[in-house]
């Protein structure tokens, strides 16, 4: 209930990285814990995972990708100026404590979608055209920087291409309802098969060889905001 849309680098953002964090962590150990044999036909309603479960109880899931996406734009406008005077207001140290809170939201927010995106429960709900145009905003700026040294890990960089297969995988799936006609125009709309060959060229050697999950971030020990 904690999780509102709030202005990236304000005040209230940065106190909500805490329970992001908290619930982003619980919602990965979930998806970890051992499953019996014949559950991987259960409903998300039949299963363990509570805080996946909760997101799209709460009309949580659209809120959590408009997040991102207000921050993917906040961070590419923001200047040094606005991380230092973003900084004193949150009592950090300095700028580059600003940047690091903005690394630990992405990182946070980011497995909780992937994590919510692998039950097609929230796939149904998502907002679809939201969510391709997101993914066309993130391939298209990481292929422009061609193949320079980049931080993929648990970054939408990364993560978009999991939650583009979670959508392609579930129009596979009789049962799941979603009915090819709502994603292929998408696919094709936002060039979304080119820019992530694209981005398998460039970066292949950078990016997750495997599709687990990544491990969650590390909380910095304290916080003063």
């Amino acid at each position: 209930r904690k999780i509102e849309m709030r202005e990236p680098f304000s005040m209230p953002w940065n106190v909500m990285i805490e329970s992001l964090m908290h619930v982003a962590n619980i919602a990965m150990m979930e998806h970890r814990l051992p499953r019996e044999s014949g559950d991987e036909d259960s409903t998300l309603w039949e299963g363990d995972e509570l805080t996946v479960r909760f997101l799209l109880e709460e009309g949580k899931l659209n809120p959590c990708l408009r997040l991102m996406i207000e921050y993917k734009a906040a961070k590419e406008r923001a200047t040094q100026r606005l991380y230092e005077e973003s900084a004193k207001e949150c009592s950090l140290s300095d700028a580059d404590a600003m940047r690091q809170r903005g690394v630990l939201f992405e990182q946070s927010l980011g497995v909780l979608l992937r994590c919510a995106l692998l039950h097609v429960e929230a796939v149904q709900t998502t907002d679809l055209p939201l969510l391709m145009e997101h993914c066309s905003k993130i391939l298209s700026a990481a292929t422009a920087l061609g193949a320079r040294p980049f931080a993929f890990d648990k970054c939408q960089e990364q993560l978009v291409a999991f939650y583009l297969s979670a959508v392609a995988e579930r129009m596979d799936a009789q049962q799941a309802g979603l009915d090819e006609s709502r994603v292929v125009p998408l696919i094709q709309q936002y060039n979304l098969v080119p820019l992530v060959v694209s981005l398998l060229a460039s970066y292949s050697e950078q990016l997750k060889k495997d599709g687990r999950l990544p491990p969650p971030p590390l909380p910095p020990r304290s916080f003063p905001c």
